[in-house]
């Protein structure tokens, strides 16, 4: 069972962000939900946009405000 939005909100903000930018080359690229502050990782090939939203939220039919 998944986690409400408001505990995966909660939740993410107490995690430490990893900085792309202090990764080493060819290290996965790590973003975050724009919504809840999940993690995601994306191999360093992968095709452009950025995420902008985890599987959760896009799941629960959450929309990025405007």
């Amino acid at each position: 069972m998944t986690k409400s939005f408001e505990e995966r909100k909660v939740m993410n903000s107490k995690r430490v962000r990893k900085r792309n930018s202090e990764l080493q080359a060819g290290s996965p690229l790590y973003y975050y939900c724009r919504l809840c502050g999940a993690e995601m990782m994306e191999p360093e090939s992968h095709q452009y946009p950025a995420p902008r939203l985890c599987a959760d939220c896009k799941a629960e039919g959450r929309k990025e405000p405007k």
